[in-house]
């Protein structure tokens, strides 16, 4: 489970309490049974996709990014060409291919396949930089990303559970944008972001006093199950 927060929601305003839609992008660290419906409350023209609620497997992530594409084919084709998913696994890379793959049909209006491998950016989270901007306010957000990881352990009388906690973070920096001439110039409003932390369990072994008391030599991880 994610939890989602934004520092400023006037200008990160959450849709649905967890999409963020910042100058006509749709940001999300989750692609929930709700994605479609906050892409018409908010009326975003882009979307732009963090896969994050992974720690428990990509099945959840697969049926999202099937009804997404689905979506965007039979009924808004809008889209089309304003869609990343940043894929930051193997893994996430191997099964954005493969709904790639089954979902993919030729678009009457450019007679190109959608979706095709240009949906994905396969890279770290970290290695994201953007901009996006509104050209009625002239106000431009500029956006990085970066991630931060924990570890905590939590003891019982018989196991040692190892837990991980993500920390990921979307920070736009917004700039009015004044225009002298050639020149472009501006007043920065501020720096803020649109955060979520995951944590999950990694691993978990006995602890020596059990191990000792109950079968000597003996450690457990979670891939024993």
């Amino acid at each position: 489970m994610l939890q989602i927060t934004t520092t400023n929601e006037g200008l990160i305003p959450l849709t649905l309490d967890k999409y963020a839609c910042v100058l006509g992008t749709l940001f999300a660290f989750d692609i929930g049974d709700d994605f479609i419906d906050a892409l018409k409350i908010s009326k975003a023209e882009a979307i732009a996709i963090f896969p994050m609620d992974i720690a428990d497997g990509l099945d959840r992530y697969k049926e999202g990014i099937k009804r997404l594409f689905q979506y965007i084919i039979y009924e808004d084709q809008s889209y089309i060409g304003n869609i990343i998913i940043v894929t930051h696994t193997p893994e996430l890379e191997t099964v954005t291919r493969e709904v790639i793959a089954e979902t993919a049909r030729k678009i009457s209006s450019t007679h190109k396949l959608f979706p095709d491998d240009k949906v994905m950016l396969s890279q770290s989270v970290t290695a994201f930089k953007g901009s996006t901007g509104d050209p009625i306010t002239h106000i431009t957000a500029f956006i990085r990303c970066s991630q931060h990881i924990d570890k905590r352990d939590d003891t019982t009388a018989e196991k040692i559970y190892h837990y991980k906690a993500e920390d990921t973070d979307l920070s736009f920096e917004f700039r009015e944008n004044i225009m002298l001439g050639n020149m472009s110039t501006g007043v920065t409003l501020g720096t803020y972001s649109f955060h979520c932390k995951r944590e999950w369990m990694d691993s978990w072994e006995y602890t020596p006093e059990y191990l000792e008391n109950h079968n000597p030599g003996r450690t457990r991880s979670r891939s024993d199950d």
